[in-house]
């Protein structure tokens, strides 16, 4: 059966839009977004003879560009309410096939393959609540070929290789280990009542 690869990286969905006071927080424009929404409808029917797969290579929503902004938002229940803030204002307005979010989940729940890959930006997906929480709307609580790499792993295709670049820039590296214990430590900290 044949393989059908799409790869796309640094989309930084949420954060405020531009108003004449302010310079806003977002970095993916609606006009963007509804590309990116017609782009997800059309590879649900781009190939009908083989497996589709696309891959979203790190920093697919943007933690840091949501309120409260924090470097990272170790609460899972904040983090969680974040990525709702992101969900609604990225299909805000939106017409059907130009919203992103139905899109995808149309794309797994018609079989085709979604991958995601952590960046530096979505670093609060590694949280099992937030990752949750995005997985029961894509799949609605069924079976699906939704992949999350979010420990720093690099994903190989054939002879692709898909990293995110922040692990080579000193500045932004990511810390999987630390936030595997902050994670942890949530779960043990709300076990006891504390």
């Amino acid at each position: 059966m044949k393989r059908y690869l799409y790869v796309i990286s640094d989309l930084h969905l949420g954060g405020e839009a531009p108003t004449p006071d302010h310079a806003g927080f977002q970095i993916c424009p609606s006009n963007a977004r509804r590309r990116l929404g017609r782009f997800i409808h059309s590879l649900r029917h781009a190939h009908k003879d083989g497996i589709t797969e696309l891959v979203i290579n790190g920093d697919f929503v943007d933690f840091l560009a949501e309120k409260p902004f924090q470097s990272f938002t170790a609460t899972p229940a904040l983090a969680i309410t974040k990525l709702q803030q992101i969900m609604h204002s990225t299909d805000d307005g939106a017409q059907g096939d130009e919203r992103v979010f139905p899109a995808l989940r149309a794309f797994v729940q018609q079989g085709h393959a979604l991958t995601l890959m952590l960046g530096n930006h979505d670093i609060e997906l590694s949280l099992p609540e937030v990752r949750d929480t995005l997985v029961a709307y894509l799949t609605d609580g069924q079976p699906a070929r939704l992949t999350f790499l979010y420990d720093g792993e690099a994903l190989r295709r054939g002879l692709v290789l898909i990293e995110h670049g922040n692990r080579y820039d000193a500045w932004n590296v990511v810390n999987h280990g630390g936030v595997a214990c902050v994670s942890l430590s949530a779960v043990a900290f709300a076990n006891v009542g504390v």
